[in-house]
This record gives structure tokens, sequence and C-alpha cells, in this order.
């Protein structure tokens, strides 16, 4: 760094004086004046001797594994919904409880997994889930055991399915935490993208139809649940006997040696910070309306004549893409620090590519034209998810990384069943031309059958229009300074301070 712009970074002490804490340092020049200069009170070092351990990928691979195996836990019965049902003797629409429990008990789980983290840390908070998750995994296998009674099998699996979800916020509370204890300033991005992609959603809908597949459904279930049940028992071990503290020896970065504030005072002062609000609630509308999209996306589709295994497709195009998208920006983003900018192109690409979407639909037999913009929503959409969560922190700074990602996934949920209810209250009888044409149902001839599909049309149209205005309004008032990074950039240029110190000549 220059010289010539030591006043310009003087000053950017000064602006930021109301956050962080200032210590005066004073310097004798060859000409024997005396200058003293305020900068933050960073802890006591040096930026140049922060040091990476090897077990960050550890930690890092241990939270990923146990996001994937609770997502696969979660949707383990969505691709197989009618086969569930004749194994548990239910209706298809009693299976979809299953994945609804996961976004109810979120709710006051998530406030639960935040104070965990914030209060005894990843370790702790991250073997306590393990368990939780394993065992409800272990419930619901016991559920296709011969001395359980088919008057009880549902009952137990669902029992299993709620202690299995009731781990699942600690798991997705954590990506942001460990980015930060763990990984130095040009890696932080990038590790929240890996522990944060959604690599159950697509295991589960590659797996879970295999298994089924040329065998008995009894037989196939059981497999299901077995298989489902080893990634959480191994992660589960690993955690239990090979993690050994929530922090390093010594932090990464600037920002890892600063302490982060308790959960109460931090969850008070976060709730008046207003760029957090837009956060809060842009950000969890975009969250719940996607969750409830995909949710729905199967019925959607169908009802316009598009056959079933073609949500599949898009399905799996979203996820699979949405990868590409998630490393491309995280890259960027780990370049440049451009936050608010970054975030905000990959938002414009994922929801305008919805709408599109959303809006095409009636037109018939343009699949290439839909898979081409389900890759692009899954591109934009998903790769948001890791900036905004480290966005969040840069707007929050120093309050602890679980608390500011860990509400806005609260409220992605909240949002998320919100919406899921009020798109199915939208739904309309199928008009006569679409009866015709549509794939849900074999058979149906008259908009009076019960068992076919209704219109989704207004549905979609709620969703876009509501998507799109919760864009426009975070793309045109959102404004945040990014206070991590200008605490890390004010402890730099601390330690070139006392380098040029050092090498003039004191009188």
């Amino acid at each position: 760094m220059s010289l010539d712009s030591e006043s310009e970074r003087e000053q950017l002490y000064k602006d930021e004086k109301t956050d962080f804490q200032y210590r005066e340092i004073q310097r004798n020049h060859s000409d024997g004046q005396l200058s003293s200069v305020q900068v933050p009170a960073v802890n006591a070092v040096n930026v140049e001797e922060f040091k990476l351990y090897k077990r960050r990928w550890f930690v890092l691979l241990l939270v990923t594994l146990h996001a994937t195996s609770a997502q696969m836990i979660w949707l383990s019965f969505s691709p197989v919904a009618t086969e569930a049902a004749e194994v548990y003797s239910v209706n298809p629409s009693s299976i979809n409880l299953f994945s609804l429990i996961y976004l109810i008990l979120s709710i006051p789980m998530g406030f639960v997994a935040t104070w965990l983290l914030d209060t005894f840390g990843i370790r702790l908070s991250l073997i306590l889930a393990s368990w939780v998750n394993t065992i409800g995994g272990i419930i619901r296998v016991l559920s296709t055991m011969d001395f359980v009674s088919s008057t009880y099998t549902f009952p137990v699996a669902m029992a299993g399915q709620v202690v299995a979800a009731m781990a699942y916020p600690v798991f997705i509370s954590c990506p942001s935490k460990v980015s930060n204890k763990w990984f130095p300033k040009n890696h932080r991005t990038f590790a929240t993208m890996v522990a944060s992609f959604p690599g159950g959603y697509l295991f589960a809908n590659l797996i879970s139809p295999r298994l089924f597949k040329d065998a008995e459904h009894l037989h196939g279930m059981q497999l299901l649940l077995i298989v489902y049940s080893i990634p959480a028992a191994v992660g589960t071990v690993l955690a239990t006997f090979g993690m050994c503290s929530s922090v390093p020896p010594t932090p990464p970065s600037a920002a890892a040696q600063q302490q982060d504030e308790p959960f109460w005072p931090g969850l008070k002062k976060i709730l008046r910070i207003k760029a957090y609000w837009l956060l809060l609630l842009c950000i969890g509308c975009g969250i719940g309306l996607f969750n409830a999209i995909i949710l729905l996306l199967e019925q959607i589709l169908c009802s316009n004549g598009y056959p079933v295994i073609f949500s599949g497709i898009c399905g799996a195009l979203v996820i699979g893409v949405g990868l590409i998208g998630m490393i491309t920006f995280s890259l960027i983003l780990d370049i440049t620090k451009l936050y608010e900018e970054i975030t905000k192109i990959a938002m414009v690409i994922g929801v305008s590519s919805i709408i599109v979407f959303e809006m095409i639909l009636v037109i018939p037999d343009i699949e290439p034209v839909l898979i081409v913009l389900a890759s692009l929503s899954g591109f934009g959409i998903l790769a948001s998810v890791p900036l905004t969560l480290e966005l969040a922190v840069e707007t929050t700074y120093p309050i602890a990384q679980a608390t500011s990602a860990g509400l806005i996934i609260v409220s992605g949920h909240i949002q998320g069943i919100a919406y899921t209810f009020i798109m199915q209250a939208l739904k309309r009888p199928l008009p006569e031309y679409k009866i015709k044409t549509q794939t849900c149902v074999q058979n149906a001839t008259s908009s009076q059958d019960k068992e076919l599909p209704q219109d989704m049309t207004v549905s979609t149209m709620f969703s876009g229009g509501l998507l799109a205005a919760a864009v426009i309004i975070f793309i045109v008032f959102f404004k945040t300074d990014c206070k991590r990074r200008k605490m890390e950039l004010s402890a730099s240029v601390n330690v070139q301070k006392k380098e040029i110190s050092e090498r003039t000549p004191v009188c």
C-alpha cells in the first residue's frame, strides 16, 4: 500500500469509530516531529502471522456431510411418495408431512440452533445434532421391522422424522460460522458454499427411485431407510471422536480473533439494523418461494401437459447447474470482495429465469427452453444462498455468524410454509382444453373428476409477481457497509504503519 493513501485510511477508522474500539499510535519522524493516529484495537496477533491448519478441511467436510445426510433423510420419501404411501397404508398427502415437518420444526428449532452454536460453539453443537439426527434415522428404520405392527409403522416413522428434523437447523446454521472461524478471508465464501450446497436434494432424487426399482415395496423401503442412516451414523462417529475443538489453536484472520456478541445481546442488536431487515424479508421471500415452487413443481408442470419425468429433470438441473453457479460466484466474490454487487447479480439471474419459466409454461412443447430456464434459475438462486449468508455476516459484524445466518434461514422457512399454502389455495379447476393435454391423471374426461389436478396459473402469477417485487426492493434499497471487511482492512493498515514506524530512524 502506498503512503499516498494513508490519510484516506485514517479517515476510514474515524468513520467506523462507533463500531470498534480504538487505540492511539505515536510515531517519531526523521525531522523530529511527533505524530499520532487512532487505529482499531485488534488483538495482538500480527496479520502476517495468521496460521492455517489442515484440519479446517476436515471440519468443513464434516459439516457438509451432516447437512447432506440431514437433507437426504428430509426428502427421502418425496421421489417415491406413492410407493411410501402403500408401505405405510396411508394416502400420498400424509407422506407430504414427512417433508413439511422439517419446515415447521425449523422455525422454533432455528432459534435453539443459533443459541447452541453461539453459546457452546461448533463442536458441541455438531456432536449433539449429529446424535439426534442419527437416532431419528434409526427410529425410521425400526418402522419397517417385523416386530412393529402395521398399525404403528407410520407413527413410528413419523416419530423418527420429527427427531431428525430437530437437528437440521444446526447443520444449516453452521456454514458461515465455520468459514469465519476456520478459513482465511480469501476462502470464506468458498467454504460457506461447500457447507451449504444442497447435495442431499440431488442424492434423494437419484437414490430413492433406484432403491425401490424392481423390489418389493417393504424391502425397498427398509433398504432405503438403512442406506440413508449410514451417512448420518458415519458423521456422528467422526464428529464425536474426530473433532477436537470449535476453533483452531490460532485464528486464520483478524475477524476470527474477535470475540462474537453473546446470543441474546446480539439478537437485540441485529433486529435494530435496518439493512438486515431487508435481508431477512427479501432474501427470506426468495428462499420461501423457491422452496414452494420446487415442492409444487410436478403439479405445475403436469397440469400444463409436461410429463411427470420432466419435473425430475428440471429439479436435477436446478441442483446440478446450481453447483456450478455456487462455485463460480463464490470464487468471484472471494477475489473481488464485492459482496453487495455480486449477490444482486446472482439474484437477478435466478429470479428473472424463474419468472420467465412460469410465464411461458402455458406454451406446449417447449421443453428445451424450460430446461435452459430451469438451469439458469438454479445457477443464480442457489449461488445467492452462500453469498447472502456472507453478506449477512458483513452487515451485522461483530454479531455471531450463526445468529445472522440462522435468522435468514428461519425467515425463509416461515415464508415458505405460508407461500405453499397460499399457492395451493389459489389453484383453480382445469379448463376443458387443459384436461385433454394434462399428464397428471390418465383417462380424465371431465373437470368434475375428483382425482384431476387443478390449474396452477394463478399460483405461478402470484409467486412470479412477489419474487419480482422482493428483488426490486432489495436491489434498490439495500445498502450496507461491509463491517468485517473494513475491520480487516484497517488491521492490515495497522500492520503496515507499524512496519513503517520500525524502519523510520528515531531522533
